[in-house]
């Protein structure tokens, strides 16, 4: 263990790190021969407790990076560096069951939109006279139209105050009451949509208000859980979810409502969100500090690797909003939020009905090909973010990362509609479609991860402004599509398509002009908030003996010929350390 103190210690010293000082390989050294006999695994205690608080700030602060020290104790136990599993993994079971959520609550909405389709051929059959319609429901396209945006006037309305909500209490509860809530307004929908329009457009109002908590509850769960170095990886496991949940939704629903009728598919998914209920409150806590399963190992390399954004509640003032509002990187974010939601619900409200108007596919089959391009998507959306996370370690600056991401989902994707709009061959546009579509997936973990980076204390308010803004697009999409294919033709759903690529397009732009990965100035931790304060009345993790350690520290810093490995408390007889560690704690 000494030894391999030895190899750290040269390591820092390489041109390419930035070194600490000979002062604090000596505080270092002390304090592991005289509390820790030189236990390797007490570094992680050292880096906490000894840098942070005896040398005044964070080494990060200091030196723009985490220190050397603290990059070898992280190193020595965590799988995330160095590819082993001797700890546990309770962040990705965490980000897991989040996924799991976010896959039944996209199922909520793929059911309205298959089910929609059914009422859709009632209208069509009943205006051409056929004896036999598909549904005992029967609404206008106006009436079809209204409902399935109806949603998004809920979801609209408390994205801002969900992100505040998601950060003043804890998230996993927000998240999880508000898709048990979900579940049952799902269960009742079959009921609502028999009583009368109005009724269903009041319960679906309802259901996007309570899930509106959750993309901002699963930024605030992952600020508590994902390390910075694994934003990328955990937050697209996350909300790979939601497309992983569209594939299913609209594969399932279109499969049981031929078989079993529509409303199976409101029942089967509401019963699933109940069951997911109950696991995810046995399983997931809020912060690694409050779970009971989590290893040591684990909970202090997390807690470590993300310093304050765990330590407290944050409150957003006015200055702070209006230094979020002229923040051209926020704007990034909102204007790709904005181009992946109107894409994005087109692709889960509309292809049904594209495949069956223009090609004459049934729901069932309708359904099938529509659910194949968020297939790829799912599987497209974890790989980009384990490589997005490999190429910031290795090559590239977050910001770069976040970009070629960004530009490569939104342009693939704006290219390719454009091929499925103006084809007439099933196979091709399927292919198009599946192409396009399966790898806009990338763009999570560019604008997606984007709010972790840049301001990782608000990430939940900041995903909440952004979805908020975002869901106009939403709102908008089937509004639309509604008007431009009245008379259900090849031609009309191919402006459909060509207005949706001019829009990625302009996100491609946007955000290629304006985003950035490094944390925003406006979003560092104030003053009072340190997470690891030091003792009073000087920076020291020494008994105050009434003269400045200062003096001390540059007086030994000054002598070069002192091997770190050999350093003794008698070296700082006149700044004794503390007799214990959990005096030291104490005291600290």
């Amino acid at each position: 263990n000494k030894h391999n103190y030895r190899v750290a210690c040269q390591d820092s010293r390489q041109p390419s790190l930035k070194p600490l000082s000979n002062t604090q390989y000596l505080l270092a050294a002390a304090y592991l021969k005289h509390e820790v006999s030189w236990q390797i695994c007490s570094l992680v205690e050292v880096s906490q407790c000894t840098f942070q608080a005896a040398m005044g700030s964070s080494t990060k602060a200091r030196y723009g990076r985490r220190s050397p020290l603290t990059q070898f104790a992280s190193d020595s136990f965590c799988p995330a560096r160095c590819g082993c599993c001797n700890c546990s993994l309770k962040r990705y079971l965490t980000a897991f069951l989040c996924h799991i959520g976010l896959i039944i609550i996209f199922g909520f909405r793929c059911s309205i939109g298959v089910a929609t389709g059914h009422f859709r051929d009632s209208e069509r059959n009943a205006t051409a006279g056929a004896s036999v319609a598909k549904s005992s429901v029967h609404w206008s396209t106006s009436q079809l139209s209204t409902v399935e945006s109806s949603y998004f006037w809920g979801y609209l309305v408390l994205q801002i105050p969900a992100g505040i909500v998601a950060t003043r209490y804890p998230a996993t509860l927000v998240y999880s009451l508000t898709t048990l809530g979900s579940s049952v307004i799902n269960i009742l929908l079959p009921l609502c949509i028999r009583s009368s329009t109005e009724l269903t457009i009041v319960a679906r109002v309802l259901q996007g208000l309570l899930e509106g908590f959750s993309y901002p509850a699963c930024n605030g769960i992952l600020s508590h859980w994902a390390p910075p170095l694994e934003r990328s990886r955990l937050s697209t496991i996350v909300f790979c979810g939601g497309f992983f949940g569209s594939f299913l939704g609209l594969l399932s629903s279109g499969w049981l409502s031929e078989r079993f009728g529509w409303p199976v598919m409101f029942y089967l998914y509401g019963a699933l969100g109940v069951a997911w209920f109950c696991v995810f409150t046995a399983c997931v806590s809020e912060k690694p500090s409050s779970d009971r399963c989590i290893t040591d190992e684990e909970r202090e390399y997390i807690e470590i690797e993300i310093g304050e954004s765990f330590s407290s509640k944050h409150v957003i003032s006015p200055a702070l909003w209006l230094k979020i509002f002229t923040s051209m990187p926020v704007y990034a974010i909102i204007v790709a939020n904005f181009v992946r939601n109107w894409t994005f619900y087109l692709m889960i409200t509309e292809p049904t009905k594209y495949f069956d108007d223009v090609f004459g596919y049934g729901m069932s089959k309708s359904g099938f090909f529509a659910s194949l391009p968020h297939l790829v998507m799912s599987v497209v959306v974890p790989v980009s973010g384990v490589i997005a996370d490999e190429l910031r370690k290795r090559w590239l600056s977050t910001t770069a990362v976040r970009k070629i991401f960004n530009t490569l989902g939104f342009g693939v994707r704006g290219l390719f509609l454009l091929g499925v709009g103006h084809t007439s061959d099933a196979t091709t546009a399927t292919v198009c479609m599946i192409i396009g579509v399966g790898f806009s997936g990338c763009c999570m973990a560019g604008y997606n991860a984007n709010h972790l980076d840049i301001a990782p204390r608000y990430a939940s308010c900041l995903m909440g402004l952004s979805n908020g803004i975002g869901t106009v697009g939403s709102i908008l999409v089937p509004i639309v599509t509604m008007q431009l294919v009245k008379d259900r033709s090849r031609a009309s759903w191919s402006n459909v398509f060509l207005i949706t690529s001019i829009i990625n397009f302009v996100g491609v732009i946007f955000y290629a002009m304006f985003a950035s990965g490094e944390k925003q100035s406006w979003a560092e931790a104030p003053a009072d908030e340190e997470p690891w304060k030091p003792p009073t009345p000087t920076a020291t993790a020494f008994k105050d003996v009434g003269y400045d350690n200062e003096e001390v520290f540059e007086a030994l810093e000054d002598d070069t010929s002192r091997n770190v490995a050999d350093a003794t408390p008698a070296d700082f007889s006149k700044s004794p350390l503390f007799p214990t560690r959990a005096n030291f704690v104490q005291q600290s």
